[in-house]
């Protein structure tokens, strides 16, 4: 089983380096974002940054890692469907959950590496603010990894209703609004009524930043960024499940 799910994620990974498209977007179109969110803020001088502002410019550098990482999977699954590639993968014995375990390995190192350079990039960009990774790197790496697994979990899953691309960056909308809006980016998400409180934490990105908020602005541990790090696991893991059940060879 462990072989198939190996075999089918370096196909994955030997795939994506001829996906000129997608490399290239996955190069610029990082920067130009978080290019446009440092000087959007209209300083020049990183250290006058207020409290809030530093806050809002960690939510969107998370912002940049949930949607780049969805967006790749959910894609790439739908090509590969249209393709034809999924429907003759199931004329071998491959089970669907070797099938769904491969490409997750696949998308969640071609994320990670993706995380890395976001990260990396955001370190020198806003080297002056108090959004730095030095003496928390640790904790920060399984933040990043598991909002990746979580990312490409309702990529897989979203990608099971949808029959091409165009219909994939559809939903692309339904995707990044609420986590802009809920996972508490711009406020608190103690701010938000009640109802809208619960449905936040239906969202990824709001486990995500909470734990990055608590780290390094609260000066947390491990203990405390714990009980978000399970909740991203639960959604992850739910979004996989669901996403094994629904996963279809054909569009």
């Amino acid at each position: 089983m462990l072989r198939k799910i190996y075999y089918i994620a370096l196909r994955n990974l030997w795939q994506a380096r001829k996906d000129y498209g997608l490399i290239l977007e996955s190069i610029f179109f990082p920067v130009g974002t978080l290019v446009i969110v440092k000087f959007s803020f209209g300083q020049m001088e990183e250290s006058s940054y207020s409290l809030e502002t530093q806050e809002m410019i960690l939510g969107l550098i998370a912002l940049q890692i949930y949607f780049q990482t969805y967006l790749m999977g959910a894609l790439v699954l739908v090509r590969e469907r249209v393709q034809g590639t999924l429907e003759r993968m199931f004329t071998y014995p491959i089970r669907k959950v070797e099938i769904l375990g491969g490409y997750l390995l696949g998308f969640s190192l071609l994320g990670i590496i993706q995380a890395i350079y976001v990260l990396v990039f955001s370190y020198f960009l806003f080297s002056e603010i108090e959004v730095v990774f030095d003496s928390h790197l640790w904790l920060i790496v399984p933040i990043t990894i598991l909002l990746v697994f979580t990312s490409i979990g309702i990529s897989a899953l979203i990608s099971s209703f949808v029959k091409s691309e165009a219909q994939a960056l559809q939903f692309v909308p339904l995707i990044i609004i609420p986590a802009l809006l809920l996972s508490g980016i711009f406020y608190p998400v103690e701010l938000l009524p009640t109802w809208l409180q619960k449905g936040s934490y239906l969202i990824p990105l709001t486990y995500a930043i909470d734990s990055l908020r608590e780290l390094i602005f609260e000066n947390g541990d491990l203990y405390d960024i714990t009980p978000s790090l399970v909740g991203m696991l639960i959604l992850g893991m739910v979004a996989l499940v669901a996403g094994s059940f629904t996963l279809k060879k054909t569009s």
